[in-house]
């Protein structure tokens, strides 16, 4: 149904082509995109009636959304089909913030256009950002349903500009109905805009929608219209586009782990003119750089965290997130189509959005993947980070190894005790990591729980005497990722398929005086396995003939007889930068490292501290972008950032982002009475 509701109209028509299409891309009768051409005037609003189309962003291919409407103003139709049909290959308007650089250069607007009022719009051609926008899109393969080559021979194109096949009175009645004509009093506006005469109230008058008289409309003797102005008559010659040299190598999109450079080139020689073809083949050439592994510890803040971690603080008017949010990647459930998207998860939960529709270009297409991203899409390298090779990681690990450089290390740990206690110290460079921890009674708690931390103190999983209960499978850890199972089962599993950057320490946090069951196998280099299987051995024997004695407590107490305060270890700061607060776990423990009240509280040491981080970085921003819209309520954005103290430019998570400036505002909220493109 078409009614007078665009954004109704809209949904009834996609709905009904969909239901229309067959499904086979490769048939002849599907379309990959469907335009309605209406007559009826289109609102965006009750009212607000000056909507000349409306179409959803970068929907090209999605067969129940790749749909357009526009409306029947004459030949200048034209302008708002393509316009639609642009929006659907996810072009943004020309005034839109992405576009700034290049409305600064070109100085004009183009086919993309927020509004059509013909005093600074060129509708005849796409600007720089729209040809951006579609190669991006292309390039990121949103535009799969496309390859298939048309069957059938063609619709054969006129040879003659529309304004040599319909006059100028013809033209008028096209938009204003039968018996308009060319207004008499405009002559200032041949060819700029077409202004007809109409009947109002039966009174003959002149109107205008601010569209141009259509190319090759008569102007005068020997003259005719093109792109808006009257110009001599000449046959236009058909040039072909030709390719022109590759440019230099572009900088490495990385310092190290594999980054990859892209060298462009140009349709300019010639460049394609009056309907000629463009250029064939790739526009952009890529090769890999700066292949070399991160050295330890930049690996441990892999590419990915890096680009989700520049959006911290920002909550994007989302219910339930607030500026302290913090967001990490995103791994488990994302597929191969979307690996190279930017999606991020905010820290602690399992809620996830897509902040970016791509990644920046040598970022690794996932933990799982050997691959990197460029340009929207996942690219096969080997594990030495090389586009097109073929190397791959042996059991060990090792790029192009052999599988001898490690040994299976397997044991278990049964030792009864209060507190944390070490299980076990897997060396730097082991793989193939897996922890089990078996609840003794066959029920879901038992009161041991497995955490690990580094050798530094800083806990993956389960520190503070805080346990997680549900399960979590991208904690990244020593260059590696970590899956955990969560506390809250019967078998409490901890596994790390990757190579390992640091030494991990497995440990095992007991409330009740229970025995833990944990048994452990990795692969580990063969210069650690010697000690870690003899430690192993020498732990299991021990631990056998003890399991149902009584520990003693990890800190000897000074007076036995008596209960003891124990400290757990300072937390980090509260505050990324300037004075915040510390926590550390205190407890009270008798001789046998059992829970106990007998402590004097008199002495209970502190749980709390003040720290201080570093200083805080202070905040920038840019001017304000040109508003959104010229009416009807926009917004201007403009460029917020956190300046450290030495000039970068860092996470906003480094300043005080209870002072952080607003990115955006409102502007131009007076309503709109001129035409305009809608989506």
């Amino acid at each position: 149904q078409v009614t007078g509701n665009a954004p109704t109209t809209l949904r009834n028509f996609c709905s009904w082509q969909h239901q229309q299409n067959t499904a086979d891309d490769a048939h002849p009768a599907h379309h990959d995109t469907a335009v309605l051409l209406t007559r009826q005037d289109l609102c965006s609003s009750r009212d607000v009636c000056s909507t000349l189309g409306l179409a959803e962003v970068g929907t090209m291919c999605e067969s129940h959304r790749s749909c357009s409407i526009s409306q029947d103003n004459g030949l200048s139709a034209a302008f708002t089909i393509a316009h639609e049909i642009g929006h659907v290959f996810n072009m943004q308007h020309d005034s839109h913030r992405s576009c700034a650089a290049v409305l600064a250069r070109e100085g004009r607007y183009n086919l993309m256009a927020p509004t059509l009022n013909g005093d600074n719009t060129h509708p005849w051609a796409w600007s720089r950002c729209s040809s951006r926008a579609l190669s991006n899109f292309l390039r990121a393969g949103r535009g799969s349903c496309l390859h298939d080559p048309p069957t059938g021979p063609g619709r054969k194109l006129p040879r003659d500009h529309p304004g040599q096949l319909f006059a100028v009175d013809h033209q008028c009645e096209l938009v204003f109905g039968k018996g308009s004509t060319l207004c008499p009093f405009m002559r200032g506006t041949t060819c700029s805009k077409l202004w007809c005469t109409t009947m109002v109230k039966g009174q003959r008058v002149c109107q205008t929608y601010h569209m141009p008289w259509a190319d090759g409309t008569s102007c005068g003797r020997n003259r005719w219209c093109q792109e808006g102005k009257c110009t001599e008559k000449r046959e236009a010659v058909r040039v072909d586009g030709g390719w022109g040299p590759w440019e230099a190598w572009g900088s490495c999109s990385r310092t190290c782990g594999g980054g990859v450079q892209a060298a462009p080139r140009k349709c300019d020689s010639p460049a394609p003119k009056n309907g000629g073809d463009f250029c064939r083949g790739e526009a952009v050439k890529y090769r890999s750089c700066r292949t070399d592994p991160c050295p330890f510890p930049l690996i441990l803040a892999p590419y990915r965290e890096e680009q989700c971690g520049k959006f911290d603080g920002q909550h994007f008017n989302i219910n339930g997130l607030n500026r302290y949010t913090r967001w990490v990647p995103r791994y488990s459930g994302v597929s191969l189509k979307d690996s190279c998207k930017l999606t991020c998860r905010v820290a602690g939960t399992t809620t996830f959005y897509t902040l970016r529709e791509k990644v920046v270009d040598g970022t690794p297409c996932g933990p799982e993947i050997s691959g990197v991203c460029i340009q929207g899409q996942c690219q096969k390298t080997g594990c030495d980070n090389i586009l097109g090779s073929t190397a791959k990681r042996d059991k060990c690990g090792i790029c192009g190894g052999r599988g001898a450089s490690c040994s299976k290390v397997s044991g278990s740990y049964n030792k009864v005790g209060y507190g944390y206690r070490t299980a076990l110290e897997i060396p730097a460079g082991s793989t193939r990591i897996e922890i089990r921890q078996v609840s003794y009674n066959g029920k879901k708690v038992d009161g041991n729980y497995l955490a690990v931390r580094n050798d530094k103190g800083k806990y993956f999983i389960n520190g503070g005497y805080v346990i997680r209960m549900a399960a979590v499978d991208e904690v990244d850890i020593g260059g590696a990722v970590l899956s955990y199972s969560g506390s809250d089962t019967v078998e409490e599993k901890v596994s790390i398929r990757d190579r390992t950057q640091e030494k991990l320490i497995i440990e095992v946090i007991s409330s009740e005086y229970a025995p833990p069951q944990v048994k452990f196998s990795y692969l580990a280099p063969k210069s650690s396995t010697q000690f870690a299987s003899e430690a192993s051995q020498r732990e299991n024997t021990r631990t056998r003939t003890r399991m149902l004695a009584p520990q003693a407590p990890t800190r000897p107490s000074p007076n036995v007889g008596r209960s003891t305060w124990y400290t757990g270890s300072w937390g980090g700061c509260s505050k990324s930068c300037g004075h915040g607060e510390k926590r550390r776990s205190v407890q009270c423990m008798d001789q046998y490292g059992r829970p106990s009240r007998g402590c004097n509280n008199a002495e209970k040491p502190a749980e709390t501290a003040r720290c201080y981080a570093s200083r805080c970085g202070e905040w920038i921003y840019g001017g304000w972008s040109e508003c959104s819209k010229p009416c009807g309520r926009g917004v201007q954005l403009r460029l917020v950032g956190c300046r450290l103290t030495n000039g970068a430019i860092g996470p906003d998570r480094e300043c005080d982002l209870n002072t952080r400036p607003s990115d955006s505002q409102e502007c131009n909220t007076s309503s709109c009475s001129s035409r305009r493109w809608y989506r």
